[in-house]
């Protein structure tokens, strides 16, 4: 998952755009030079808006690039960007470009997840179930990795959705599917159509120019 993302210093009101595929965008400090020299002299006291999150690295592009222009990210004294933010740089990138990157290398993405399952911090783990069953490598896995197979699963039935507000939704087939007419029209589209995209990027923008 790719995170498309606002950072402001909370002391100095300095902004930064830039992209993420940490796990914890918040957490994430961003990478821009500038920015990190900001960091450094103020310290780390910021706020972070999330704008996207998305797969698709040509949505990425150009929402960045769209709030780029918009904002004047390079040329403002407000923003610590020194380029427009298109989702190739930062040190993320240059290390997949070198081919170092983490994600590039199985064997330790392997031990990444296995130490998270040891730990309990794994994202398909329950704070709220105990029973636990042994893997192969002998290490306990949690029940709720099958949760796919169980009947409280969400998406059982039911389909993502977007609303006229940009809000994410699950709604019942029967009810998606007897929507009638234009669908920019419908007051739910389907959470990868292009109608949603629009709805989340005008929903970033008002809420962005709000503040």
């Amino acid at each position: 998952m790719i995170y498309l993302y606002v950072k402001t210093h909370n002391k100095t009101g300095l902004k930064y755009l830039g992209k993420t595929i940490n796990e914890d965008p918040y957490k994430y400090t961003g990478s821009g030079k500038y920015w990190l020299r900001h960091l450094k002299k103020y310290g780390t006291d910021y706020t972070t808006q999330i704008l996207l999150v998305t797969e698709d690295k040509d949505e990425l592009k150009q929402t960045g690039l769209f709030f780029s222009k918009i904002w004047n990210i390079v040329k403002s004294k407000e923003w610590a960007n020194l380029m427009p933010e298109s989702g190739n740089g930062g040190k993320q990138e240059k290390l997949l470009n070198e081919g170092k990157h983490n994600f590039q290398n199985s064997e330790v993405q392997r031990k990444i997840q296995l130490n998270r399952v040891k730990k309990g911090t794994h994202n398909l783990q329950s704070k709220n179930r105990n029973s636990t069953r042994i893997s192969r490598k002998g290490i306990p896995h949690p029940v709720t990795l099958q949760r796919n197979l169980t009947d409280d699963n969400p998406f059982r039935g039911n389909i993502p959705c977007i609303d006229k507000n940009g809000n994410s939704i699950m709604i019942e087939k029967s009810f998606y599917y007897a929507q009638n007419g234009n669908k920019e029209d419908w007051n739910y589209v389907h959470t990868k159509s292009k109608e949603a995209k629009k709805r989340k990027l005008l929903t970033a923008t008002t809420n962005l120019f709000s503040l």
